[in-house]
């Protein structure tokens, strides 16, 4: 192991840490009551590291919700770029079995566009834009959970799966 991987290996856990502390901002939402939960339990991943990061995302992609409705685009753009965090963390320090999978891959890298869109247009003040930044970044979830369902097609490579995940 040469000695930058080995400094790599030894700090990225530390970074990790603490990003994760950093960008754990209280919840800045004006509203006093909780977002509702699902009506129906969500699909559980497999281990519990994986649950939690779609657990946070989750709760971000509602409090975006929450922003849009009441016109808080201050709160929108602070919850997209949470996920960008979560989303970057989740590419570096993941153990998710599906990481190395280039559709996977795919999928991240669409959810990471999708939330800095979010991010753009809110930080622009421009709702309408935001709005159809968040469609398209609920849309990118809903594919990638698609594309998890299926094995055959979360171990194609990553145009066929992106065609399978997302039929025409």
């Amino acid at each position: 192991m040469n000695h930058w991987t080995r400094t790599l290996s030894l700090i990225t856990p530390l970074l990790a840490l603490v990003l994760a502390v950093l960008f754990q901002i209280p919840n800045t939402s004006s509203s006093q009551e909780p977002a509702t939960p699902p009506t129906k339990p969500m699909e559980q991943p497999a281990d519990s590291e994986t649950a939690e990061w779609m657990r946070m995302k989750l709760r971000s992609s509602q409090e975006i919700l929450a922003g849009l409705t009441r016109g808080d685009l201050a709160l929108v753009e602070d919850q997209a770029n949470r996920i960008l965090v979560f989303n970057m963390l989740e590419k570096y320090v993941s153990k998710n079995e599906h990481i190395d999978a280039e559709a996977y891959k795919k999928q991240l890298q669409e959810f990471e566009d999708d939330a800095k869109d979010v991010k753009r247009n809110a930080k622009a003040k421009d709702i309408d834009a935001t709005l159809k930044s968040f469609q398209k970044l609920t849309a990118t979830c809903v594919d990638c959970h698609r594309l998890l369902r299926d094995p055959a097609a979360l171990a194609a490579p990553a145009d066929a799966s992106a065609k399978s995940a997302n039929p025409q």
